[in-house]
């Protein structure tokens, strides 16, 4: 009987161990998906998080993580760290967050001081990151991304300015309030007259 007994306490114990561990590569993002244990998300809602089951908002980073019972509460997946080659840049769309407001066509833009955050998915959904195509882009390098929230096409080629010229940008969608007192008009160098408007205004921007 004590035999049995230590036997199955050892079972019990490696299953204990073999269950609450996970390993991520160097080159890899662990991601979970909870199954067990957690609340409902709300209908329409995408990522989880604050105990909810579902495709959880934090990932794991390189390394060993340990939690009771972990690969039994939640599924776990690899995904290899995403990379932008030189001369490209990644286009960003998100599956969760807040709505487009009407008429707008790409999120409101992530300030440079704010951009890391932007990238953390429990912060990209707790403070305003909205739903759908980002106007933010990944510049060339890796990143550790929550691939349940974001989709990249990386293969985007970026725009190059030769020396001794400049980049006039016409821009096809309204990203702030339209204000007809923003249209400007200038004279080019074959003095012609032309309308600009101010960055983020539809038509052609005064900066260039």
């Amino acid at each position: 009987f004590k035999l049995v007994a230590v036997l199955f306490f050892g079972i019990g114990i490696f299953l204990f161990i073999s269950t609450s561990f996970v390993i991520v590569g160097s080159d890899e993002v662990g991601h979970l998906k909870k199954i067990y244990l957690g609340r409902e998300m709300k209908p329409g809602q995408v990522i989880a998080f604050d105990g909810e089951n579902g495709p959880q908002a934090r990932i794991l980073t390189p390394g060993f993580h340990f939690s009771p019972f972990l690969r039994v509460i939640y599924k776990v997946e690899f995904f290899p760290v995403l990379e932008i080659p030189g001369g490209f840049c990644g286009k960003v769309v998100a599956s969760d967050g807040v709505s487009l407001r009407n008429g707008q066509v790409f999120a409101d833009e992530w300030s440079e001081a704010k951009f890391n955050d932007m990238l953390n998915a429990e912060y990209f959904l707790k403070n305003g990151g909205q739903k759908g195509p980002q106007l933010s882009v990944l510049k060339p390098g890796k990143y550790r991304l929550n691939h349940y929230l974001f989709t990249v096409d990386s293969k985007t080629p970026v725009k190059d300015i030769p020396a001794g010229y400049v980049g006039v940008v016409k821009s096809n969608v309204q990203q702030v309030k339209e204000d007809p007192n923003a249209v400007e008009s200038v004279v080019t160098g074959l003095n012609l007259k032309a309308e600009v408007v101010p960055v983020g205004f539809k038509g052609v921007w005064k900066k260039v």
